[in-house]
């Protein structure tokens, strides 16, 4: 009876041991199996404090919270493996109500696409208007935009400050009339012994500012030149100012002195000298050759040559030079010699109609005859001569020549 006992006492136990062992060995694979690895990371969301763990089980939440200027709700949950998305969302950027407009202005996105949170977007002016507040950019934040609407105002130029002997053209008729944007002013001096200093005309800028200072209107004054050998008259006494249209003259009193250059000279608008001062030299030479109708020089012209010098012509064409003659030569201050060029005969078909004739060969044309050559006409096919002391092959004789006619 009593081994019997130990006998079944020895079995209980053994029981109980191996339940219980078998009990471990489940709970410790149902542990493994439904538990969660590392809570994920959200991009621009923090985990709540509320749902942090040692850790995490089937059916267990991780809550996150959306960081500043970014809106949503994600929530994970533990499917005893991993960590699910449950509604499969995200952190998106908070949106700022559409950009206000401004008067006589716009706005550009200059960072971001869209207006959401950290898009920044600059404020410019139109045309005729500047930017006046210290800050032209907005940005979205989480509260909404930054900075206050900026202000454009319109461009503004003070008018010009009244100058003695000065004409302001494209003033506005008011005073209350503002010279804007782009406006333009003219001036010019109210004399035409006065010059202006500066420039003429001025435009109204992007800054409020001229383009250029404002001009002003100074004497018109020649400076007297270095003057050696040459008398002058007409200076001004006590050094006086040689004022606009003033006039000198030059003569050389030395015998055998040649005056080289223009005898006056006289104060113009742009306060200088009409021509360049005159020279006294010892040459007793001749200044430039004389012009001579039809014809032209072979050589450059110069303003002074050496007695004895000479110059050649020659005749344009279909001009004849008359004789064998083409020099003139410089002899003691004068041109001595005589080129001459004789003129061309010209006969026009309305010539030739006139008188009824036609050339002798070839069609009618009209003609050019250099001096002493010949052209020969004809009657046409029934008709005749009207003169017969009139030849029908005539000379042309500087630029003159006599025609028959037929009738």
């Amino acid at each position: 009876m009593e081994s019997s006992f130990v006998v079944w006492y020895i079995f209980f136990l053994a029981s109980v041991y191996t339940s219980a062992l078998d009990a471990g060995v489940d709970s410790d694979h149902s542990s493994k199996t439904s538990a969660c690895p590392e809570i994920p990371i959200v991009e621009n969301a923090d985990v709540s404090t509320t749902s942090l763990k040692s850790n995490y089980t089937k059916g267990d939440l991780l809550i996150y919270s959306c960081q500043q200027g970014y809106t949503g709700r994600v929530t994970f949950v533990c499917d005893g493996q991993k960590w699910r998305n449950a509604r499969n969302t995200k952190c998106s950027r908070k949106r700022c109500q559409l950009p206000e407009d401004i008067p006589n202005g716009r706005f550009v996105v200059i960072n971001g696409t869209e207006f959401v949170y950290e898009t920044t977007i600059k404020y410019t002016c139109k045309t005729g208007y500047r930017m006046v507040s210290l800050t032209d950019t907005r940005t979205c934040l989480a509260e909404g935009w930054s900075n206050h609407l900026p202000h454009c105002e319109e461009i503004i130029c003070s008018p010009p400050v009244a100058k003695d002997n000065l004409i302001v053209d494209g003033l506005p008729d008011y005073d209350d009339n503002p010279l804007k944007y782009g406006h333009q002013l003219k001036f010019t001096c109210n004399s035409v012994e006065l010059k202006l200093v500066g420039t003429n005309e001025i435009t109204c800028g992007e800054n409020g500012e001229w383009s250029h200072p404002f001009p002003k209107c100074e004497e018109i004054i020649c400076e007297l030149e270095a003057i050696h050998g040459v008398s002058v008259f007409g200076v001004p006494q006590n050094n006086a100012p040689i004022k606009f249209g003033h006039k000198l003259f030059f003569h050389c009193s030395q015998p055998g002195m040649v005056l080289i250059g223009r005898p006056e000279v006289t104060c113009s608008a742009e306060g200088k000298w009409s021509n360049s001062f005159p020279l006294c030299e010892v040459r007793k030479g001749c200044g430039p050759p004389p012009y001579v109708e039809f014809a032209g020089l072979v050589a450059l012209k110069k303003t002074f040559y050496n007695s004895e010098e000479r110059v050649e012509y020659h005749c344009q064409r279909l001009y004849t030079l008359d004789g064998d003659n083409n020099f003139m030569t410089c002899v003691q201050g004068k041109w001595t010699g005589s080129v001459r060029c004789l003129k061309p005969c010209i006969v026009t078909i309305d010539d030739m109609d006139n008188n009824k004739i036609i050339l002798l060969k070839g069609p009618q044309r009209i003609m050019y005859a250099p001096h002493k050559d010949h052209i020969t006409f004809k009657c046409p096919d029934g008709r005749y001569p009207t003169r017969k002391d009139v030849a029908f092959r005539q000379q042309c004789i500087n630029g003159v020549m006599y025609l028959p006619s037929c009738y």
